[in-house]
């Protein structure tokens, strides 16, 4: 089973410690050591950050995603980049995700602080639906607390008969 993280030390520079160790091990081959380095020297120019996100577990599971041109996972492609020595691919893997990753981060607006109920917003169920889709989706990963506050509002809302579009029991108005 292959390790989480994507750009991973080669084996041989991995179990070079234990070789050393142990006599009756061949030692690591040299020139996959120098084209690791060389991949991370090119890497260190293209994706300056590139190793602060191979620790990211956002980037973690951004790799287990399918790949937008295939049905394989972006780990394997990342693999098979990686072996070749392809440094452009390795590099454009990084950068799309800090592409995504850019796109979805938006600055969390302070709560607002109303007065009284109708200072606050009316939710319809519709909203109610899409906040619950997105969240479903991942929308919200990395911000689950601004998906919480949401929700205690929306729970506020319809306490305070801020929900526009409320199903009513029967038997009841909408008016008391």
């Amino acid at each position: 089973m292959k390790a989480a993280f994507p750009i991973r030390r080669c084996e041989a520079s991995e179990k070079l410690e234990f070789e050393r160790s142990v006599p009756w091990f061949p030692p690591p081959d040299p020139l996959a050591l120098e084209q690791r380095r060389n991949l991370e020297r090119a890497l260190d120019r293209e994706v300056p950050d590139w190793r602060q996100i191979n620790n990211d577990p956002q980037w973690i599971g951004w790799l287990s995603g399918t790949h937008s041109y295939s049905d394989r996972a972006r780990q394997f492609h990342l693999d098979d980049a990686v072996a070749s020595g392809n440094v452009h691919c390795v590099a454009a893997f990084f950068r799309d995700f800090q592409q995504m990753k850019a796109a979805t981060v938006r600055p969390v607006p302070a709560p607002p602080q109303w007065g009284s109920p109708r200072d606050r917003p009316v939710y319809s169920r519709a909203d109610i639906n899409a906040a619950s889709r997105a969240y479903m989706k991942g929308a919200y990963r990395g911000r689950e607390a601004e998906y919480e506050d949401l929700q205690a509002d929306i729970i506020r809302a319809a306490r305070e008969g801020r929900i526009s579009d409320a199903p009513q029991p029967k038997g009841k108005s909408p008016h008391g």
